[in-house]
């Protein structure tokens, strides 16, 4: 019989077993409920629809800090990491994006004179830098070096007991390099969840939220009771968003996002800006 020992350090142990930081309020609009650590979500949608956009924004409120020099600021104070396979993610949008906020948090200020001593331009530049350690970028080029990428993702969470999120754009990306070389017999759904599963054995220990893209062409042709469940397990999805535009001329600047779970569906319109997805009441 073969025995097999895992050995890890007194850290990584603490890291493991840490409570990490909350993610609950990430975003209020698209989880009205909270989005809790361990939760996975899917987003859908056609080129053009904001899917980077968006999960840009969900970096920007997970890596800023929650205050500065007792100022709100309106972050999650968490670290992330971004593993990038279509490589559409920029990091200079979500400088940018960081840039806009704090400059709307500091003209919004009842006390414009004292937070701009504060919150000045080198200011914002340190934050900015400060939230950016707490992110890390994981380029892939194909299907192995992804899977080897997962695996790598315990002592990557092991040595950074701050983060709480885990973001994969796209997870779908090699779909037709691994199809073709397979002969062209791979189903979509069973490609993507078997996908899912490999990340998720490799953190599952570390309870962190992972959020996912995707082309519009994947979604599953059943429903979403059908094709997940509630219950905790690798493969499991607590989440879907499906980003779409709306249609008509008059309408060509209007999107919606449609979230759905296993017992719940609802629909939300948004335009988008250079500050990322702006919902519309």
């Amino acid at each position: 019989m073969d025995y097999h020992c895992k050995a890890e350090t007194g850290v990584q142990l603490l890291a493991r077993l840490s409570s990490r930081p909350s993610l609950t309020s990430l975003n209020e609009t698209l989880f009205p409920d909270g989005l809790n650590l361990g939760n996975v979500t899917e987003i859908s949608g056609n080129s053009g629809s904001g899917k980077t956009t968006l999960i840009t924004q969900f970096l920007v409120k997970c890596l800023l800090p929650k205050t500065w020099n007792e100022f709100e600021i309106g972050g999650l104070g968490a670290g992330a990491i971004i593993i990038n396979t279509d490589h559409h993610f920029q990091i200079l949008k979500l400088v940018g994006t960081m840039e806009s906020l704090l400059m709307n948090c500091r003209e919004s200020s009842n006390s414009e004179i004292q937070y701009q001593k504060h919150i000045d331009s080198s200011t914002i530049e340190k934050i900015i830098k400060e939230s950016l350690s707490n992110l890390i970028i994981l380029n892939c080029y194909d299907s192995l070096h992804l899977f080897v990428t997962f695996h790598s993702l315990e002592n990557i969470l092991s040595s950074n007991a701050n983060t709480s999120l885990i973001i994969i754009d796209s997870i779908t990306a090699y779909y037709w390099q691994d199809a073709a070389a397979a002969g062209g017999i791979l189903k979509m759904n069973s490609y993507l969840k078997k996908t899912l599963k490999a990340l998720q054995a490799c953190v599952e220990e570390y309870k962190v939220i992972i959020i996912y893209t995707k082309q519009t062409h994947f979604q599953s042709k059943v429903s979403f009771t059908e094709d997940t469940t509630a219950t905790p397990g690798l493969g499991n999805i607590t989440y879907k968003i499906h980003l779409n535009r709306v249609e008509g001329k008059e309408t060509e600047d209007l999107f919606f996002a449609e979230v759905s779970t296993t017992a719940t569906k609802h629909v939300h319109q948004y335009t988008i800006s250079k500050e990322g997805l702006l919902w519309v009441k």
